[in-house]
């Protein structure tokens, strides 16, 4: 009793009490009858915000394509020596498309993409979606029973991979493309400049550690990504705004931090290889004025615990993976300068969060 406050119990009791009295005097079968109260529903409604919408019937080359027709001239990714505008990097894309082509990757395909954060990871995944393909990140790290039977798994025959990663063990049953062939034949293969692709074809497979320690591949198309970034109004991404690219392509964040950006006309910035560290987050939002951030709810812990103040210049933050806890959420949003903050906890299976 101890775990309930005197509220929660009331609000309990009136859950209850109209949930029978719909049952008992509405002829209608129970699920068609609401069995929340309608303050209730309000709240939730209130709760849930209104949403960013967008046209979820295209693909993402399609929606893709509609961006870069509106904000050609805007950065659409940059590290801390290169940048891409929105046309250049879909001529980049579209010319790596064309190398996948001619390397006999088909529509539908399911193909690896082997990366340590980078541009070049960005490149390599949006190459594979322009040639109506499938990617799946897989991470070297990883052992090499995981990677083997990821592969397996998800049938994928072909892995685009970082030159120096080409020798990562549990890749012997895959034909490896290291980056460098494929920059060479992007500039001798005509682009893929119509892509085969529709709002349900399959963006991306990530596997999950799954709850018997097997890796589960979680298959997520194009319509799931435009619902992802068709986002809350509580973040309202936009032109103006700067993503950070910290997660391992391996973690769905990856996919918020990236197509969020890439499907509104916002800017990708990747940040520097290496350990994630609070310097490292502190550094990249000062470099590059990121104004929304994704952090796993136990590096957001860390990160106010060590100095909150690296997160000053956000107007937005996500945070989620795990459950956050209240004290560092408090802390927080007790901060001057701080803003919106959201519980970005959700499955891979719901497209991130």
């Amino acid at each position: 009793s101890g775990r309930y406050n005197e509220q929660d119990l009331a609000r309990f009791v009136a859950c209850y009490r109209h949930s029978f009295t719909q049952m008992l005097t509405a002829p209608q079968t129970l699920c068609d009858k609401p069995l929340l109260q309608p303050e209730a529903q309000q709240q939730l409604t209130q709760w849930s915000g209104s949403f960013n919408r967008m046209d979820q019937e295209l693909s993402l080359v399609d929606k893709l394509a509609e961006v870069v027709a509106e904000h050609g001239d805007a950065i659409a990714l940059k590290d801390a020596h290169t940048t891409y505008s929105y046309t250049e990097l879909q001529s980049q894309a579209q010319a790596l498309a064309g190398a996948l082509v001619a390397q006999g990757v088909q529509p539908n395909e399911r193909v690896g993409v082997l990366f340590e954060r980078s541009m070049d990871a960005v490149l390599a995944i949006l190459a594979v979606v322009q040639a109506g393909a499938c990617y799946v990140p897989v991470d070297a790290q990883y052992p090499q029973e995981r990677i083997r039977f990821m592969m397996e798994d998800a049938q994928v025959s072909r892995v685009i991979s970082a030159d120096t990663l080409c020798d990562t063990a549990g890749l012997e049953a895959c034909h490896v493309l290291p980056w460098s062939l494929l920059e060479t034949q992007a500039v001798q293969c005509a682009p893929v400049s119509v892509a085969m692709r529709h709002a349900q074809s399959a963006s991306y497979v990530m596997y999950t550690s799954g709850s018997t320690g097997t890796p589960k591949g979680v298959e997520v198309i194009d319509q799931g990504l435009l619902r992802l970034a068709a986002n809350r109004s509580e973040l309202a991404i936009n032109a103006e705004d700067v993503l950070l690219q910290l997660a391992p392509i391996v973690f769905d964040a990856s996919s918020f931090e990236i197509w969020a950006a890439l499907l509104n006309g916002a800017t990708v910035a990747v940040a520097d290889t290496g350990k994630v560290t609070v310097e490292l987050i502190e550094q990249e939002i000062a470099r590059h004025q990121v104004s929304v951030l994704w952090l796993t709810a136990s590096l957001f812990h860390v990160v106010v615990d060590e100095k909150v103040s690296a997160l000053k210049g956000l107007r937005a933050l996500v945070a989620g993976g795990d459950a956050l806890s209240p004290r560092h959420v408090s802390t927080y949003l007790a901060a001057p300068w701080s803003h919106t903050l959201v519980n970005g906890y959700g499955p891979t299976e719901a497209t991130t969060f």
